[in-house]
């Protein structure tokens, strides 16, 4: 704490700086003012009061005593109490005002699970920080869900004849859907192959020849009031072989829409 001075100490007089720290019902002396017979800048360091074990109230007050002689007086100014920074100790993220995640100071971006966030809902993220055990006032940020979920669990199968061959990709519907699936979309070797404006599980890639092929599929959905409307390709999917489909995270910090993903398609090879 600085403040302005003008102190003579003339007569035996005193001028102390006082802490309380039970709301005023006791004091005690922290610092005393030498004489100037000019104004000076005084220093109170409150270092040993502060901090993450620190004293979480306190009140301060300027007392001067005559010490039962010739009062002289004493002239305080400009005074001003802060702080050289605070480290902050962790960042608490929110959506809806519900805590989800807690992060340590040196995390400074977050994906949100996908599989939470529901199509044309909007959401307020927020993130304040923690000092001395203390939140901040919250940072937010309002978005529009604008992820369409992927079909879940993509393989391919071969069924080979004497003549020619046959791919079978089967799959599960989209998981955690609240918009209206209108089809699904079918890729061999980043091509179109077929669409399907129906909810089917099973596509057969028949009379294929012998050759190296990749396969994808990518849900269809109405996206217009009522259905019925045109339909909008959802999302690219992500996907790595004869593993789950990855969740992609949601950055609130960058973006209203959904995050832009690459096909990793299933392929295999027919001899």
């Amino acid at each position: 704490m600085n403040f302005q001075s003008y102190f003579s100490g003339a007569f035996g007089q005193s001028a102390n700086v006082e802490m309380s720290t039970d709301g005023g019902s006791t004091w005690n002396l922290i610092y005393s003012c030498f004489p100037s017979i000019a104004w000076s800048m005084q220093e109170v360091v409150l270092t040993s009061y502060s901090g993450p074990i620190g004293l979480s109230s306190v009140k301060l007050a300027f007392h001067t005593n005559d010490n039962g002689e010739i009062a002289s007086g004493w002239a305080v100014d400009d005074i001003v109490l802060y702080s050289g920074g605070l480290a902050v100790e962790s960042y608490i993220l929110m959506l809806d005002s519900v805590v989800i995640d807690t992060v340590p100071p040196d995390v400074l971006d977050y994906q949100f699970d996908l599989t939470t966030i529901q199509f044309g809902q909007e959401y307020t993220a927020c993130v304040s920080a923690t000092y001395c055990g203390v939140s901040s006032e919250n940072e937010c940020f309002t978005f529009i869900g604008g992820y369409m979920p992927p079909p879940g669990n993509f393989i391919v199968y071969n069924s080979v004849s004497s003549t020619s061959g046959a791919a079978i990709l089967d799959w599960e519907a989209p998981a955690n859907n609240s918009t209206s699936l209108a089809g699904y979309i079918f890729y061999r070797n980043d091509s179109v192959v077929y669409f399907s404006y129906d909810t089917i599980s099973e596509y057969r890639d028949l009379n294929l020849l012998p050759g190296h092929y990749c396969y994808d599929v990518t849900a269809i959905y109405d996206l217009t009031p009522g259905g019925g409307g045109l339909v909008s390709l959802q999302n690219p999917i992500e996907q790595a072989p004869n593993a789950w489909i990855l969740s992609m995270g949601l950055s609130f910090r960058l973006s209203t829409t959904s995050p832009a993903g690459s096909l990793i398609p299933r392929c295999g090879s027919l001899d």
